[in-house]
């Protein structure tokens, strides 16, 4: 009744400096409905943004209220100071979110948003309640109320921010189809135009703790606690300052003293790792050879350990430029193979760091390796003698970079300015896995046209340098099998992960998942490595690209945490997928498998499209030969007969029959056409 009262009193009256604003004629994003106690969401829209921002003006100071039917799990904010570029999927804002159990203060910014104040309980909780939310706002201190239908206080919480100065008021919803939303009011007082409007700062941090950089020689001019938060000297620039990691309030003494400092917008990942800290960006020799077990690594010192590795043996090891990313990183391909001529071996694939957040993968892809250079001869020597081993253990160099010196927060995304106005954007950038050409923008679902989205797609396929050079790469050597390893969901996915893309049958890459999941333990996170087809949907993944355009059987395989900053936790996720690449060497290495080359008559080689007769493709594949040399490698389910056709534009086709026992290695000739 309090709030029936309010909303019609302020609906009536509307004194100056007082309005409503409707949510009726809302902004709305997602798909809603109207029923007696207001508007429910019926449909989410991609991305899990939805909101209904009220029609009305703008206001710096002042009060909202909504009035909310929260739902038995409820995801509800009421955000004030609201603003967007054109697209509500970037709404800006400050304000308080309510769970089941707790309320908590967020801020967003562009469509991100990270907590900025702790969450506060409620004893009585909220789920099924009716509620009031009130936000009052006065500079840069905003104060929040959830109020019961009878006006009892269930929570209350403030916090300061002085990020957006002016909007208008929304709510928001994340997957809550069963809360209610009631109109909203404002009492505010209207914007002077003439009146000087602050700005909040743009590099205005975010989340509940500060990263702050001090001089050396301030550091002893600061009080005992703030002394105690000193994480050591910065090693990203050549001044030597120390790096803090404060609280909200700690911050804001530095901030009222006189010592010198900077604080950045995020905090960097390096804050949080003791280990990386330790590490000082060197990656430290144990008997000769790197070891990789000391610590997470950024770009040099990826390139540090391929480096030494080449060095040590120069004989099976060689080092490849791919290319550079968008910020002038190398991307590195470490060539692994003691077979005398790599090029007529079976060539595979180990990728790392295709997500620049995502630093366990590229530890993952490094070990690999390191246990092919230095494991037991009788188990690594037949795989290096008899494959061709790429490893590009970081795609993405940028975005590890951002993750190490600026956010953990970066997300997926490599370093592309896709937001060159704003002055700092750690979530800008594409999402590389979603860039390559098969099935690309197929949707708002699978991918995202929206830049600040972290499935963004990038504004055309194959757009950005990084992808370019895999797949280069992949062009160069027709790989016949490829692992990219990922982190945190304990799966193995195999393709086609693209919906609606029928996979070859049988499905050879099912059956070679099944032996590398049965081959590895259970992982840390408690769970067997599971083989699936995908988690959530996707389109442009370099995954399915791999398959559809040169038949390689490509997996995914997902690790069973994402950047633990306990040693132990690391070491134990590292070492459970050991078995991973080993079982699929092996089985490139034995077979069923059916290898050879395609030449004319005098023994040039000839691009040509292998088809073979246990094998129906069906989503419009052609799988070739490679031009430099004419080779060819496919796995097959199982032995026996085999019809292998080659045609290339300008011969006749050519057919050849094998009774096929583990391995087969074929010549085929191609006439010209008459």
């Amino acid at each position: 009744m309090l709030l029936l009262f309010l909303l019609t009193w302020l609906a009536a009256a509307e004194p100056p400096g007082r309005a409503v604003a409707s949510t009726d004629r809302a902004e709305v994003r997602g798909t809603w409905t109207r029923g007696s106690e207001g508007w429910r969401l019926a449909q989410a829209a991609p991305g899990h943004m939805d909101v209904r921002l009220a029609a009305g003006p703008d206001w710096t100071d002042g009060t909202a209220q909504a009035a909310l039917r929260l739902g038995a799990r409820p995801h509800v904010t009421l955000l004030v100071r609201t603003t967007h570029p054109g697209e509500l999927e970037a709404l800006s804002g400050i304000g308080l979110t309510l769970r089941a159990n707790r309320v908590q203060w967020e801020r967003w910014d562009h469509g991100v948003s990270l907590p900025v104040a702790p969450a506060v309980s409620v004893a009585a909780g909220l789920a099924g309640r009716a509620v009031t939310v009130q936000i009052e706002a006065q500079d840069d201190r905003f104060d929040a109320k959830v109020l019961d239908r009878q006006g009892a206080v269930l929570a209350q919480a403030a916090v300061r921010d002085a990020r957006w100065p002016s909007g208008g008021a929304a709510v928001r919803v994340q997957g809550d189809t069963s809360t209610a939303i009631g109109a909203i009011a404002v009492q505010a007082e209207p914007i002077d135009p003439k009146a000087p409007r602050a700005q909040g700062d743009p590099r205005a941090p975010m989340g509940q703790r500060r990263f702050v950089l001090v001089p050396p020689e301030h550091l002893a001019e600061l009080s005992k606690d703030l002394r105690a938060a000193d994480l050591g000297t910065w090693p990203y620039d050549d001044s030597g300052r120390r790096g803090l990691l404060l609280s909200v309030a700690q911050a804001e003494r530095l901030r009222a003293g006189r010592v010198a400092h900077e604080v950045w917008p995020l905090v960097p990942f390096w804050a949080l790792d003791a280990d990386i800290r330790a590490a000082g960006r060197e990656v430290p020799l144990d008997a000769g050879r790197p070891d990789l077990r000391a610590s997470y690594k950024d770009p040099d010192m990826v390139r540090a350990v391929l480096e030494a590795w080449a060095a040590q043996a120069p004989d099976r090891v060689s080092l490849h430029s791919l290319g550079e990313s968008h910020q002038g990183r190398g991307v590195y391909a470490l060539r692994l193979s003691a077979h005398p001529d790599p090029d007529r071996a079976p060539a595979v694939l180990i990728l790392g760091g295709i997500h620049g957040s995502e630093l366990l993968a590229t530890e993952y892809a490094l070990h690999a390796a390191e246990r092919l250079l230095y494991g037991p001869p009788e188990q690594v020597d037949p795989l290096l003698q008899g494959l061709d081993l790429w490893f590009v253990p970081l795609l993405n160099p940028d975005g590890n970079v951002i993750t190490h010196q600026l956010t953990r927060f970066s997300g997926r995304k490599n370093g592309r300015p896709t937001a060159p106005e704003r002055s700092f954007d750690p979530f800008g950038g594409v999402d590389l896995n979603r860039n390559f050409p098969v099935g690309w923008g197929r949707d708002e679902q699978a991918s995202r046209s929206f830049v600040g989205a972290s499935s963004y797609r990038g504004p055309e396929p194959a757009s950005e340098p990084e992808t370019q050079a895999l797949m280069r790469l992949a062009d160069a050597r027709r790989f016949v099998a490829a692992i990219s390893f990922h982190t945190q969901a304990s799966m193995i996915l195999v393709p086609y992960t693209l919906d609606g893309f029928p996979n070859p049958e049988p499905n050879v890459a099912q059956s070679i998942a099944q032996a590398i999941s049965a081959a590895t333990p259970t992982l840390p996170s408690g769970k067997d490595l599971r083989v699936r087809r995908q988690i959530y949907p996707v389109d442009g993944t370099e995954q399915d690209w791999l398959r559809f355009a040169h038949g390689t059987v490509a997996y995914n395989v997902e690790g069973s945490h994402h950047n633990p900053t306990s040693r132990a936790l690391r070491h134990a996720s590292i070492d459970a997928l050991e078995p991973v690449v080993p079982t699929l060497l092996q089985r490139v290495l034995s077979g069923p498998r059916i290898s050879g080359r395609v030449t004319d008559p005098h023994g040039v080689p000839i691009q040509a499209e292998i088809t073979l007769s246990t094998e129906t493709l069906r989503a419009g594949e052609r799988w070739t030969s490679r031009p430099t040399d004419g080779r060819f490698d496919r796995l097959v389910t199982a032995d026996g007969p085999v019809t292998i056709t080659a045609r290339a534009e300008g011969f006749s086709p050519a057919t050849l029959a094998i009774d096929l026992q583990g391995v087969a290695d074929v010549t085929i000739l191609l006439e010209p056409a008459p």
